[in-house]
Formats: C-alpha cells, structure tokens, sequence
C-alpha cells in the first residue's frame, strides 16, 4: 500500500479493497498449509481434445494456504470464461463452496490489487492501463463489504 502511494497509483474501489484486506487479516489465523501451484489460470493449462491433459508454469510454487491459489481467478479466469471460473470452484469443492471460501478468497483478491497494479507499472508499464481496468473491473465485481461470492460466480440450474 505505501509503494502504490510512492508511486502515485489510485484505482476506483481501492478503499474499499484497502479495507476489506485490512480488516480481515484474522481470517488466516489457523488457516491449513498445502502445496500450491502459485499461479493457476487457464493460460497456464495445456487443453487436448477438450480435456485438461496438463499443467505448466510452477516457478511460483511454494506452500500456503490452498484458497489463496483461487485469487487468480479475479483477474485471469472470470474475464475468459466466467463459466470456467464457476466450474474451477465447484469443481474444487465438488459443489457449493463452504461458508469459509469466499471472505477469505475476497481477503486474497483485495490484497493483491496493489501488488497487481505495482508489478504492471515496474515491469510492464505499456500494460498499466489494461492492469487498472482490471483492478477496477475486479473491485467493481467482488464483494468487498460482505466477503460473498463475486457477480461470476453463478451455478446454473442442472438440465437434467
């Protein structure tokens, strides 16, 4: 938050975002540690014949808490496909997600927007742009006050 400050970047939502994070931190006490790939969305999914036959890109890997490798999900998997990102969570939980998931995953989201738009304007400032639009179009989308599921995320009625 104080280098997004030196640097002079501001985005809609990032009180709110700022706030949420800030006022969550208790959410990880107590949390479990797993392997995590680190930076799980679907550019980093090798697809044949319609099925998922790989992963790749694990120089992000390290060992944390498994809900924080869905953060992602807020800026590379819903603006694909919102369907894939609903599917990558009920498919995780094999259903509805438990009361837990979605304060935390907020508190995950929340506190990488400034990360997100620091990394963008250090390494690839062409880019910043395209990265504030994100960031707003998250905060814009996600449940920052109440720590509920964000607007993509909608289970459609089984056909069957």
């Amino acid at each position: 938050v104080a280098q997004l400050a030196e640097l002079g970047i501001t985005f809609s939502g990032q009180e709110i975002a700022h706030q949420y994070a800030s006022g969550n931190m208790h959410l990880l006490h107590g949390r479990p540690t797993t392997f995590r790939h680190g930076d799980f969305h679907p550019s980093n999914l090798i697809i044949r014949d319609g099925s998922l036959v790989g992963v790749i890109d694990f120089n992000r890997c390290d060992w944390g808490d498994p809900y924080d490798d869905f953060y992602k999900t807020a800026f590379f998997g819903a603006p694909v496909s919102e369907d894939f990102a609903t599917g990558l969570v009920t498919g995780y939980f094999r259903g509805e997600p438990p009361a837990e998931f979605w304060p935390l995953y907020n508190l995950f989201v929340a506190a990488t927007l400034p990360a997100d738009l620091i990394w963008s304007r250090l390494l690839f400032p062409k880019q910043f742009a395209d990265s504030v639009i994100r960031v707003e179009r998250i905060t814009r989308t996600h449940d920052f006050v109440s720590g509920g599921s964000p607007e993509w995320f909608v289970i459609q009625n089984d056909p069957r």
